[in-house]
């Protein structure tokens, strides 16, 4: 290559070879960073679920309890047990299913990770893509759908009152 020595800059051959070598990075990165964004997406669902399936599993628990008026749960999610908290008895003729996806929907407004603008719990017996689903088996039994915004199961757990 001949230099010009009242020129400076570069060469159409040196910026040929910049523009090679970021598309080539780029063609890496991109595919990269779309999949470990689609794995948290699936590992936070995946932990909300877990969390779900404990604290549901104690709500089935206490609504058939023998002590059908008093108050062990806090069903409202105001982070204490008191009088606004349904009792036993009403948590179970509601439905543990529906009262803790209704209470957790209105005071948590937590949304799908891929569908911002949709809530991220369900009771919708079709387990719609991108939701979590709780969905009462019996009255001893909740089933917990959790699927990817491509509509694959994800998570799958049933819990019961032991």
């Amino acid at each position: 290559m001949k230099t010009c020595p009242d020129k400076a800059g570069f060469s159409l051959i040196e910026l040929l070879m910049v523009v090679a070598i970021i598309g080539l990075l780029v063609a890496i990165a991109i595919p990269s960073y779309l999949g470990m964004k689609s794995k948290a997406h699936s590992a936070s669902m995946i932990k909300a679920a877990q969390s779900a399936s404990s604290e549901l599993q104690f709500w089935l628990q206490s609504s058939i309890s023998s002590y059908i008026n008093l108050r062990q749960v806090d069903t409202d999610f105001s982070g204490k047990i008191d009088n606004s908290d349904k009792t036993n008895i009403q948590l179970l003729t509601d439905g543990v299913a529906n009262t803790y996806v209704t209470e957790r929907n209105s005071k948590l407004d937590e949304k799908s990770p891929w569908y911002t603008n949709i809530s991220l719990w369900t009771t919708d017996s079709s387990i719609p893509a991108g939701r979590l689903t709780v969905l009462q088996l019996s009255g001893t039994s909740i089933r917990i759908v959790g699927k990817d915004k491509d509509g694959s199961i994800i998570y799958d757990n049933t819990v019961s009152s032991d």
